[in-house]
């Protein structure tokens, strides 16, 4: 059964503390769609979007930005609680050229954390 993921996380692009680095709040959301390898382990595959809030950086007038990711991961349940490991490749739909001249911001994000069942 498809899952639906809403997370939160403090993401920088550029190299750290350097006058071009951005600081940006993310929101990422994401369906996924769990292929069940044995019991209580899971491939994930899912499509999912984020709109960034920019924090601090090299444009200032570069508050909101938006991008859209897939991600591949495997999951661990150990009944009170999920093991989760995710790669990402985010392409941000936004001009950075102001802070990266000529390109469109891409990442690949790798994720790892425990979700608790409730």
């Amino acid at each position: 059964m498809p899952r639906f993921e809403v997370g939160m996380m403090w993401n920088a692009r550029g190299w750290v503390n350097t006058p071009d680095t951005v600081h940006f709040m993310a929101l990422p959301i994401a369906m996924k769609f769990p292929i069940e390898l044995e019991k209580d382990v899971e491939l994930e595959l899912g499509l999912g979007g984020e709109p960034e809030f920019t924090l601090f950086g090299a444009d200032p007038h570069k508050y909101f930005m938006m991008g859209v990711f897939g991600t591949v991961g495997i999951s661990v349940d150990f009944k009170a609680f999920v093991f989760d490991f995710d790669l990402r490749y985010n392409v941000g739909l936004d001009d950075v050229s102001s802070f990266y001249p000529g390109s469109r911001s891409r990442d690949v994000q790798v994720l790892a954390g425990l979700l608790w069942h409730f």
